[in-house]
């Protein structure tokens, strides 16, 4: 039923030419569900593997643990340590970015069950999950948290990741000025001009401003 309605959705614009065959529609129409379920089995794909990550992480502390890692001889070693690393071999990427990935994950289930829950059945994407995340740690009140979860969902459907960021930094602006307020003027002092070195003999200067 979710092919045929996304199907009905997208040939409306493929109508828009006239040119087109009919066998042209239904291909654009066909390709078009096509592409939707192909980033949206993505999506899931990447939930699971939050998930599988996070279990991951557990039962290595968990084992550690029972262990004893932590305390006695092996009290200089904290149980799970080393689960970031495993999990980059595993993964192929850094150990930075896997514990990002288990941490942003937690937090997110914790705090945004809906948003999870929408990363779950590929609603949402990893990238637009770390924006929502970005921006909800920033946040002081609990209301706010709660209005993040309950509108992000909805908003990332037809937003790309810097346009989600952008709408959920102007709701959280809205529900929280006087924190946006104090948060801008601390940033306003530590504003900074960077130069770095790029290739070919070739460097790069970026510089913060009030926006």
């Amino acid at each position: 039923r979710r092919r045929s309605l996304m199907c009905s959705k997208s040939v409306s614009g493929c109508w828009e030419h006239e040119c087109m065959t009919g066998d042209d529609q239904d291909d654009i129409c066909t390709a078009r569900v096509a592409v939707v379920d192909a980033r949206r089995d993505a999506a899931m794909a990447q939930a699971r593997l939050a998930e599988a990550t996070v279990r991951y992480a557990d039962a290595r502390v968990a084992g550690d643990t029972a262990a004893g890692v932590g305390s006695g001889r092996r009290r200089r070693a904290k149980p799970g340590e080393s689960v970031a690393d495993e999990l980059a071999l595993m993964l192929r990427d850094q150990p930075y970015a896997v514990r990002c990935l288990v941490a942003r994950s937690r937090r997110m289930a914790a705090a945004l069950p809906t948003v999870w829950e929408a990363f779950r059945h590929g609603d949402i994407d990893a990238e637009q999950m770390r924006v929502i995340d970005r921006v909800a740690r920033r946040v002081t009140e609990t209301a706010t948290v709660a209005a993040i979860d309950e509108q992000a969902v909805d908003a990332a459907q037809a937003r790309s990741p810097k346009q989600l960021q952008v709408w959920l930094l102007r709701l959280v602006v809205q529900l929280e000025p006087l924190a946006f307020a104090q948060r801008h003027r601390r940033a306003l002092a530590e504003r900074r001009v960077t130069v770095a070195q790029g290739t070919d003999g070739i460097g790069y200067v970026t510089g913060e401003v009030s926006a």
